[in-house]
């Protein structure tokens, strides 16, 4: 590995701007109040951001706290969150849209994108994360035998006696607490909401200039869940998720009104509720084109293939007897894991027949993919709110 002062460490790709997937509107009684509207308004048209705003309307109108989150089916594009503003205006004249329920608005409701990269994670970069103020305090991370550590930085150690100028070095070190792990269900930040899953949406724009990277701050399971599906569903079918189709961008990103499963404190259980998550679609091609594309784009290999000889066929006594025990154990591991969670088996069985089919009980690729989903559901309430998706769609 190539050694450098800056640090052996993960490439950074610097941002040029984000893209929020929500934004900030006035109580309805701040609302009412002309010149409360009027500051709130204004620092709209400016591109401020919400805490800007939220500081002139404290300053100006003597209001504190009147901004409150807005699910819109739209993006929210500001200059203040770009490092060269006019790419925020540029981004609207280019792919803004006015419809009919606000006709004196454009916004940006979907745009297209190129992705430089094949690994969805580089694309969805997500982690348990406790900040206190604006400073990170605590984060997952998995070690090398792959269980999920919280870290945190040591105190910073500096020479009091030293001459010269100091660049005393943050250390890294496991949270003293539960022996390090992040485990959720047992952390008492989550519990409170300091901490909570936190992930970004990266891409480059189509037709912008620049090398800007663009991202989406989201903090919805369902949508990093949703957009992960869908770029390993593209590689499945393309071979790739990076670059461009016939020269054109093939994926799109906006936003669709699902309904969701979150847990009620008032209610003290699971409610359903409809919410605009953040979406990818392969929109202008067909399933047939992208895998001709990607036959098409591998000629050397299909000319190797055809000169090799094709190994024949195995006969049924020839099958491993091992992969029986396989499927057993597989599933053995799977029920200890429902059983550890509180899954109902008929209710976890009802969406495992939904994505695999009858037999998925004894498919070992069926299996190894929804023990692969448990392991990856970051704690046992998202869990349970993804199999209880299985039980509404059913019901219904």
């Amino acid at each position: 590995m190539d050694r450098s002062i800056l640090g052996d460490v993960k490439l950074r790709v610097p941002v040029g701007g984000r893209i929020r997937a929500g934004m900030k509107v006035l109580k309805r009684s701040a609302a009412q109040k002309e010149h409360v509207k009027k500051i709130y308004d204004e620092g709209l048209a400016a591109g401020l951001d919400f805490d800007a705003i939220g500081e002139r309307l404290e300053v100006e109108a003597k209001e504190k706290g009147v901004l409150i989150p807005f699910n819109a089916p739209w993006f929210t594009v500001r200059r203040a969150d770009f490092r060269v503003p006019q790419v925020a205006d540029d981004l609207i004249a280019k792919y803004g849209e006015v419809r009919p329920e606000h006709p004196d608005v454009k916004h940006l409701y979907s745009f297209p994108i190129v992705l430089a990269t094949d690994s969805w994670l580089d694309v969805i970069p997500h982690s348990f994360q406790c900040f206190v103020g604006s400073t990170l305090k605590y984060w997952a991370d998995y070690d090398q035998a792959g269980n999920r550590m919280c870290y945190t930085h040591a105190s910073v150690e500096v020479d009091e006696f030293a001459k010269r100028k100091q660049f005393p070095k943050r250390t890294i070190m496991l949270r003293q607490e539960n022996q390090g792990r992040c485990e959720p269900e047992r952390c008492s930040e989550y519990a409170t909401g300091a901490c909570k899953l936190r992930g970004f949406v990266r891409f480059y724009v189509h037709g912008m200039r620049g090398m800007s990277l663009f991202e989406i701050p989201t903090t919805s399971f369902y949508s990093l869940t949703g957009i992960r599906g869908e770029l390993e569903q593209l590689a499945l079918v393309r071979g790739r998720i990076s670059g461009l189709h016939n020269g054109k961008p093939l994926l799109w990103v906006t936003k669709e009104r699902r309904e969701i499963s979150r847990y009620s404190t008032e209610h003290k259980r699971y409610v359903r509720e409809k919410q605009w998550l953040v979406v990818f679609h392969v929109l202008e091609e067909s399933v047939e084109a992208l895998m001709e594309s990607s036959v098409k784009a591998t000629p050397l290999l299909a000319q190797a293939q055809q000169k090799v000889p094709a190994a024949p066929a195995p006969t049924p006594a020839a099958a491993p007897p091992a992969s029986i025990a396989i499927v057993k154990e597989l599933r053995k591991e799977l029920y200890a894991m429902l059983n550890e969670r509180d899954v109902p088996v008929d209710v976890f069985a009802v969406r495992a027949e939904e994505l695999h089919g009858l037999g998925w009980g004894k498919n070992e690729r069926a299996l190894r993919a929804l023990l692969d989903e448990a392991k990856r559901c970051p704690d046992v309430e998202s869990y349970h709110e993804l199999i209880a998706e299985g039980e509404v769609s059913t019901a219904e």
